[in-house]
């Protein structure tokens, strides 16, 4: 199958028989997303198709939402260590939205990652190797993510540099709004 996107996420697509080709990934876009300590999700406005810009600071960008990151791996795995990487493009884009570093000035990409060990998950009573191995990695984007009004964008993930077409979240922006004139 061939990426429909200009150097979108089949462009780094993992060989037969990695970690990352093994994967089953879902993006997900939420206005909240918090974890228990037995790794149970909870998220609040997930799916958000659109989102309207808000004024900050810096000037109008996107508001604060949570990337959830969900990772299903076959138990083969386990032990082993991965990246998993999420990143801000506009759809079509072959590199991630940009930003100032506020230290530097230097422009830097919108972009996050963390590494994971995978272990073997255990139940009683079910032999190891049956279950699969899950991952889930919670993001907190703060305010101000400058992008354009009324264009389309997307969260992509990628493990081990390694990305897949429906390892995304596609998401518009509409022009920011404003409040009410009072008095």
């Amino acid at each position: 199958m061939t990426d429909p996107l200009p150097g979108g996420p089949d462009a780094l697509k993992a060989a037969p028989g990695t970690i990352a080709d093994d994967a089953h990934v879902k993006v997900l876009v939420a206005d909240y997303a918090g974890a228990d300590a037995g790794g149970k999700l909870n998220i609040v406005g997930a799916g958000l198709l659109q989102m309207v810009r808000i004024l900050t600071p810096g000037g109008p960008g996107l508001p604060p939402c949570s990337i959830v990151v969900m990772v299903n791996i076959p138990a083969k795995w386990a032990n082993a260590v991965i990246t998993v990487e999420v990143a801000l493009y506009a759809v079509g884009a072959t590199d991630p939205v940009m930003v100032p570093n506020p230290v530097t000035g230097d422009k830097t990409a919108i972009r996050m990652a963390q590494t994971l060990v995978l272990p073997a998950p255990q139940a009683p009573g079910i032999p190891i190797g049956v279950l699969p191995i899950t991952a889930n990695v919670l993001l907190a984007v703060g305010p101000g993510a400058p992008v354009e009004a009324g264009q389309a964008y997307e969260w992509r993930a990628k493990i081990d540099g390694h990305g897949h077409q429906s390892w995304r979240h596609v998401f518009f922006t509409q022009v920011e709004q404003t409040g009410p004139v009072v008095g």
